[in-house]
Formats: structure tokens, sequence, C-alpha cells
């Protein structure tokens, strides 16, 4: 494990080392191994990516850029699966309804809920075209999402319906 990368991240997320290993139930002498080299099990890597919201390749020492992960809520990962199975003219046409829907989000602020305009984020293993999808998704409040589950599952019908 490379120790220095552990501590850094630990020490972004307000914590430490040892607490970490504490709070996942981890051997208190994992610590001091780790300091020594020692890399951990592969349960106990996934286990320390997971909480620190890094990639084991950063706790590996094989990269010096943490990726912080973010998971998907099972929306997003639904829309994705959809969007994905899409046509190209059926992409176009969900991420027009998407983009249709946040320009509603901001001119009208006064009429929507708390979370419009979402910080974009990188999901890992995602197109560009993909990763836009999301950020805009991320960006509408509920009904704005689902008009546009709406419309991906209307694409996706209409396409399994031509073929």
């Amino acid at each position: 494990m490379n120790y220095a990368n552990f501590e850094k991240i630990c020490k972004e997320k307000n914590t430490t080392p040892s607490a970490v290993t504490a709070k996942l139930g981890l051997s208190s002498g994992s610590v001091s191994n780790w300091k020594r080299g020692v890399i951990p099990n592969g349960e106990a890597l996934l286990k320390l990516a997971d909480y620190l919201e890094c990639s084991t390749d950063y706790l590996l020492g094989r990269t010096n850029t943490p990726v912080l992960k973010k998971s998907l809520t099972e929306d997003e990962q639904e829309l994705l699966n959809t969007y994905k199975s899409l046509t190209l003219k059926g992409k176009i046409l969900v991420k027009a309804q998407a983009l249709q829907k946040l320009t509603d989000c901001f001119e009208f602020p006064a009429n929507e809920p708390p979370g419009c305009a979402a910080p974009p984020i990188q999901e890992q293993n995602l197109t560009e075209d993909e990763q836009e999808l999301i950020n805009i998704y991320k960006s509408l409040n509920k009904m704005g999402r689902a008009l546009v589950q709406a419309e991906a599952y209307r694409e996706y019908d209409k396409g399994r319906i031509e073929n």
C-alpha cells in the first residue's frame, strides 16, 4: 500500500488511518503493516476504497490521483442503461428533453425545489456523451427527472418496435 496516499486521503476526509480501520472493523495492527509497505488483502482494500471514495489504484500507489468515485443513484443507473440501448436518434431526443427540462429549471427557479444546478461530477467508465446526460439529469428536480426517464422509455420502446 502507498501509505502516503492513504494518509493523504484520510486527511482530506477529516479522519485518520486508525479511525478508518476501526470504523471498518479492520485489525488495529493493519496501519502499522501498511506503513511498512504491506499490501492489504483484497477485501480490506475494497472496503478502504469504498469508504474513502477513491480508487484502489490510488491506495496502491499506481496513480497519484485519487479519482474520487461517485456512485450513481438507482434511477440514474436505470436511465443510463436505457440510454445506452437507444439508437443515435433516440439518444438525441432524450438529451434534448433533458436539456429542455434543465432550461425550464433556470427560467423558473422560484417554482423549482432545491436541486437545480447540481455540480457536475465525473463518473468512471462513462463516455463523454453519457457523462453529459448524467450531469444534466442530476441538475433536474424530481419532475424533470421523471420526464426524462419517460422520454428514454418511449425511445427505447420505439427502437424495439422498429427493429
